[in-house]
C-alpha cells in the first residue's frame, strides 16, 4: 500500500508512532508520581487607625479687670464786707488702689494615636503532597495614628483695670473789709495699681503611631514530590503624625489704664486794707507696676515609632520533579531521533519488498 508521495502507509505509521512514544516519555516521567491539586492561599490584614487629642491648655486668666473712679469735687467760698478775716480752706484726699494676680496651671497632656501589637503566622504544610503544590501568602500590617496635644495656649493677665482719680477744687475769699482773706486748695490725688501673671504648663506629648508588626511565613514543602510554587508577599506601612504644643502662652502683669488728675482754682479778692493770700497745694501720682512669669512644660511629639520583622521562608529540600525532568530529556531526544530518521530514510534501503 503507497501513500501519495510514494512512502508506504506503514512507514509513516511507524515514524509517528516513534515520536509520540517519546513526547508521552517526556510527559510522564517529568511528572513523576503526580497527585492531585494543592492549592494554598493565605491572606492576613492588620489594619489599626487611631486619633487622639488632649487638651489642658487654652485658659484665660485676669487677675484684676475692674474699673475704678475716685472723684472729690470741692467749692469754698469766704465772703463778707466786716472787718474779720476771710478764709476758705479745701483739703482733699483721692486715692485708687488697684491690685490682682493671675495664675494658670495646667496639668500633663499625653496623646497616643495608635498602639499596635500585630503577630501574624502563616504556615502551609504540604511536604506529602505529589502534584502541583501553588501556595501563595500575603500578609498587609498598615498602622495610622495622629496624635494632637496641648497644654499652652494660655492667657494670663495679672492687672487690666481702668482707673481714674480726680480732685477738682475752687476757694474763693473775697470782701471788702480789713480782714485778711484767705483762699487754699490741698489735694492728694494717686492711683496705685498692681498685678501679675504666672503660667505654668504641663508636658505635652504626642505619639501617632507605636506599631510592632511580627510576620512569619512559611511554606514546608520537604517531601513532595511534584511541582512547587510558592509566592510571599509582606507589606508594612506605618504612618504616624505626632503634634505637641506647650507654648504660644501670653502672660501680662499690668496692662492698666491709669489717670490722676488735680484740678484746683484758689481765688483772694475784695478791697480793704488786709492781707490776701490764693494758696493751691496739689499732688498727683500714678504707680503702676506688674510682674509676669511663663514656664512650659517639654514637648515631645513623635509621629511614627515601628518595629517591623518579617521573615519568609520557602523549603523545597526533597522536590524531585526538577531531577526527574532531566532524567527524561535523553530519551525524549533519541526517540524524536528515532522518528525522524525513519521518515527520513529511502523505501529501498528498508527490508520491505513491494508487492505487484
Amino acid at each position: 500500500m503507497n501513500s501519495k508521495n510514494g512512502k508506504p502507509v506503514r512507514e509513516v505509521l511507524v515514524g509517528s508512532l516513534l515520536v509520540l512514544a517519546g513526547a508521552a516519555a517526556w510527559i510522564l516521567l517529568s511528572a513523576g508520581q503526580a497527585g492531585a491539586l494543592t492549592n494554598v492561599d493565605q491572606d492576613s490584614t492588620n489594619t489599626n487607625i487611631g486619633i487622639a487629642a488632649s487638651n489642658t491648655g487654652g485658659n484665660v486668666a485676669v487677675g484684676n479687670g475692674s474699673t475704678n473712679n475716685a472723684t472729690s469735687n470741692q467749692n469754698a467760698t469766704a465772703t463778707g464786707n466786716g472787718s474779720g478775716d476771710k478764709i476758705a480752706v479745701n483739703d482733699a484726699t483721692t486715692s485708687n488702689h488697684s491690685n490682682g494676680s493671675a495664675t494658670v496651671a495646667t496639668g500633663n497632656a499625653n496623646s497616643n494615636g495608635n498602639t499596635a501589637n500585630n503577630n501574624t503566622v502563616q504556615a502551609a504544610n504540604t511536604g506529602n503532597s505529589s502534584g502541583l503544590v501553588n501556595a501563595d501568602q500575603n500578609s498587609n500590617n498598615t498602622n495610622i495614628g495622629i496624635a494632637v496635644s496641648n497644654t499652652g495656649g494660655n492667657i494670663g493677665v495679672g492687672n487690666a483695670s481702668q482707673n481714674t482719680a480726680n480732685s477738682n477744687q475752687n476757694a474763693t475769699a473775697s470782701g471788702n473789709g480789713t480782714g485778711d482773706k484767705i483762699a487754699s486748695n490741698t489735694a492728694n490725688t494717686s492711683n496705685v495699681s498692681d498685678g501679675s501673671a504666672i503660667i505654668a504648663t504641663g508636658n505635652a506629648s504626642a505619639i501617632g503611631n507605636t506599631a510592632n508588626n511580627n510576620t512569619v511565613q512559611t511554606i514546608d514543602a520537604q517531601g513532595a514530590s511534584g511541582l512547587v510554587l510558592g509566592d510571599q508577599n509582606s507589606n508594612n506601612l506605618n504612618f504616624g503624625l505626632g503634634l505637641a504644643n506647650s507654648g504660644l502662652n501670653v502672660g501680662a502683669g499690668n496692662v492698666s489704664i491709669n489717670n490722676a488728675n488735680a484740678p484746683q482754682t484758689a481765688a483772694a479778692t475784695g478791697g480793704g486794707s488786709g492781707d490776701k493770700v490764693a494758696v493751691n497745694d496739689s499732688t498727683a501720682t500714678n504707680s503702676s507696676d506688674g510682674n509676669a512669669a511663663i514656664l512650659t512644660g517639654s514637648a515631645s511629639a513623635t509621629g511614627n515609632l515601628a518595629s517591623n520583622s518579617n521573615t519568609q521562608v520557602l523549603d523545597a529540600d526533597s522536590i524531585s520533579s526538577v531531577r526527574s525532568a532531566s532524567a527524561t530529556l535523553p530519551l525524549l531526544v533519541l526517540s524524536l531521533a528515532m522518528g525522524l530518521l525513519f521518515l527520513r530514510k529511502p523505501r529501498r534501503a528498508l527490508a520491505m519488498r513491494r508487492r505487484v
